[in-house]
């Protein structure tokens, strides 16, 4: 069987080529389609006809990528791993153009109920239409999810990754590299639907405590207030995913504070770096994660929108250190045993139709 391999942007292809090591969110079930003797065809970037000053243009990137596996007419089946990547192929196999089925990873419900702005509505109520008519067969990476989408897909098409997670080597190899850690600050990676400004004020309340801020511009654009404390380094450089793993080693613990309710999975993926990397985690409580941060013993819980909560989670883990390390460790056992990409793709050939 031949599966079309949707690669999430171009310059995945480079790192590659030059980390020799995947950056595991963008390639979900890669290496593990190929060592089971799948025959994986991706899209070649010297196919696109786009100019390399074009690159920052991610959709029209991507919409090329999808253009030229279209062409492909060898291929059996069409998998990408993240479901914002396949749009243009979803509306084709929805209108019945394109005939080769598609497969694909969702991160959300599409409940509309969190959205105000009635443009954003249609937009997701237009994303949700994708995926119930233009996909074959829909990968939600939390069991989770499943119960806030029971009756809005087809239910033969729909499945839950139960141990969705980590390629635990790529993490490896980069600690097998380092010396030892320094555990010096508190790590925040900013993302989607990240409370900012909540993590500033709770760096105002601990001037002791170190802060490390490490996102992209448009991110740190978000910090409404100029007066950054002097205990927090802001650093711009996140061009790729590798860029953080340095920040993750070599702090105490790492921020995932969520800016409100949404039908997004978001801040999962940091989650998980940081249990693959032995952190603890302080987050918001979120409805569809895969399991209890708390129950698991591997971070803490905290408020939306509350700085002095967040304060105090941040504080309890600096004068506990000990707690720290072992709440850290207790999440790296938890990726090795159960939150790991070669146990989320036991059921590839029931999930590829064969």
């Amino acid at each position: 069987m031949k599966i079309g391999f949707l690669i999430r942007y171009y310059f995945c292809r480079k790192m590659i080529l030059e980390n020799k090591c995947f950056p595991h969110h963008h390639f979900w079930g890669y290496d593990y389609l190929q060592s089971k003797g799948f025959d994986l065809v991706e899209v070649n970037p010297n196919d696109c006809d786009l100019a390399s000053g074009l690159y920052a243009d991610l959709f029209s990137q991507n919409r090329c990528q999808q253009k030229q596996m279209i062409k492909n007419k060898d291929v059996d089946i069409i998998y990408v791993p993240f479901f914002f990547d396949c749009y243009w192929i979803a509306f084709l196999r929805m209108m019945r153009i394109y005939k080769k089925p598609v497969i694909t990873i969702a991160q959300e419900t599409w409940d509309t109920s969190y959205i105000k702005n009635p443009l954003r509505k249609i937009i997701a109520l237009c994303h949700k239409c994708l995926a119930k008519y233009g996909v074959d067969r829909l990968l939600f990476i939390s069991p989770n999810l499943i119960p806030y989408i029971k009756g809005n897909f087809r239910q033969n098409g729909v499945y839950g990754l139960e141990h969705w997670g980590v390629d635990i080597d790529y993490f490896d190899n980069f600690i097998a590299l380092q010396n030892k850690k320094t555990q010096q600050y508190i790590y925040f990676t900013g993302g989607s639907n990240r409370d900012v400004n909540v993590v500033v004020e709770a760096a105002k309340m601990n001037p002791s405590i170190n802060f490390y801020f490490q996102s992209s511009k448009a991110i740190v654009s978000k910090i409404k207030c100029l007066d950054i404390p002097v205990n927090m380094v802001v650093n711009t450089n996140c061009s790729q995913q590798s860029d953080l793993l340095p920040g993750y080693y070599n702090s105490l613990c790492v921020l995932v504070p969520l800016l409100k309710k949404s039908s997004a999975m978001t801040g999962i993926t940091v989650i998980f770096e940081a249990m693959a990397m032995g952190k603890p985690v302080i987050s918001t409580r979120s409805l569809y994660y895969p399991f209890d941060i708390e129950k698991e013993g591997v971070g803490l819980y905290v408020d939306y929108n509350n700085a002095e909560e967040l304060s105090n989670a941040i504080r309890f883990l600096h004068e506990n250190p000990k707690t720290a390390i072992e709440m850290g460790q207790r999440g790296r056992d938890l990726v090795e045993k159960n939150i790991i990409i070669n146990c989320s793709v036991k059921n590839w050939n029931i999930i590829l139709m064969i």
